[in-house]
């Protein structure tokens, strides 16, 4: 984390390192499921694929509806409150999971529900304080140091996952994610209060959303949900079924992967910084889209690692400037950064609905690959981000809402 403390705010780098402590720790408990979480359900629902897509469309619509109610919770409990309650919140889904066998559908829903609300705590705090501990002008920096660290989780997570589910099953692959998780509850702890407070109603709020000045950004933030929806629930069943349900395979190649990757994200950082985000993101979306065209075509376990080492190196190169901008116009927003990450987060829900909708419908007549091509509409609407807004100041979104 020295690394990226000169980058940081004066006074405020105890801060980013206990909120990027936090940060690291959920991410390395939540990875141990993303994998292979997709995969878990898709078993539980007797390998029905059109029933595990129907059952995240639920889960994001989930998503998109609580986001509203949790950024508000900010008012009552403050954003550290909203961390502290979203940790065991979180922690409960989990075991709900864990006793899903008791009745697959009841445990299903109330575990759907639980973790919408530890997103709805989670999400808007974490990346309102994350703009603002962080630097304009240095921020694709900041983003390159910290994940390249977030990204070691990427690598040991699958290794780990693995391992854990053939020893001992997905009951603990759960329990590991669980009590790994629970240690991020000791540095959200010591974050200082911020005061703030979330000022648009329900009402205005998803006016705000919809509104035609907020238009690029949804767009963009709708191309992302759009794309990651099928990263997320269709990719890690497509290697499944070609790696023929060998969870170590699946481990140790997405291991390789993420390996092959990491080292590229501080270099990355440092262009953007030098050379701006538009010629990048330009750049990062037709090449990562273009990864998920050789997706549709992948058949073997080489092929697997090829394609995906080369989508994540295009990830990198729009991810970073991608995620510098996001945080450039959520601190340009000033004391709207929760109202503007509300915005932010809402699309991309929307996004994952939207196309998971789409992949529903064109499941039952195309094979599961073909319906990657919904990923490369959403990977060309995200260079719609174009950074800070200067044509008018912070105090310029007050009198806009």
């Amino acid at each position: 984390m020295s690394l990226g403390l000169k980058f940081f705010k004066k006074g405020a780098s105890r801060s980013l390192y206990l909120l990027n402590s936090f940060r690291l720790i959920e991410r390395l408990s939540g990875n141990l499921l993303n994998l292979f979480l997709p995969v878990f359900f898709y078993i539980k629902f007797d390998l029905s694929l059109t029933t595990l897509i129907a059952f995240f469309i639920l889960n994001y619509t989930l998503q998109a509806l609580f986001i509203i109610p949790g950024a508000k919770a900010i008012n009552k409990i403050g954003m550290r409150g909203c961390l502290l309650w979203a940790i065991p919140i979180g922690k409960v889904y989990l075991l709900a999971l864990y006793f899903i066998d008791w009745n697959v559908l009841l445990m299903s829903l109330v575990a759907l529900v639980l973790a919408n609300i530890f997103r709805s705590l989670y999400w808007v705090p974490y990346n309102t304080l994350f703009a603002r501990y962080t630097v304009d002008g240095t921020r694709g920096r900041q983003l390159g140091v910290l994940n390249t660290l977030f990204g070691l989780t990427d690598v040991v997570a699958p290794l780990l996952s693995s391992y854990l589910i053939i020893t001992s099953g997905f009951e603990g692959l759960f329990i590991s994610s669980i009590l790994i998780g629970l240690l991020s509850l000791w540095p959200a702890y010591l974050l200082p209060k911020t005061r703030e407070k979330y000022s648009w109603s329900y009402r205005e709020s998803w006016w705000q959303i919809f509104s035609r000045k907020h238009g690029r950004f949804f767009w963009a933030y709708f191309g992302d949900g759009a794309q990651s929806a099928v990263g997320i629930v269709l990719w890690p069943i497509f290697i499944w079924l070609i790696l023929e349900g060998r969870y170590e395979v699946v481990g140790i190649i997405s291991a390789l992967i993420m390996g092959v990757s990491l080292l590229l994200n501080l270099v990355t950082g440092r262009y953007v910084d030098k050379y701006g985000h538009k010629r990048l993101l330009q750049a990062g979306s037709l090449l990562y889209s273009l990864g998920w065209i050789a997706k549709m075509f992948v058949v073997t376990a080489f092929q697997v690692f090829a394609v995906s080492v080369y989508h994540n190196l295009a990830a990198i190169i729009l991810r970073t400037p991608f995620e510098a901008g996001m945080y450039d116009e959520a601190a340009h927003w000033g004391h709207y950064t929760d109202e503007y990450t509300v915005i932010q987060q809402t699309a991309v829900a929307m996004g994952k609905v939207t196309a998971l909708g789409i992949i529903l419908f064109l499941a039952l007549q195309l094979p599961l690959n073909l319906t990657f091509i919904i990923a490369v509409g959403g990977s060309l609407l995200m260079m719609l981000i174009r950074g800070v807004q200067k044509k008018y100041p912070a105090e310029a979104v007050v009198a806009m809402t």
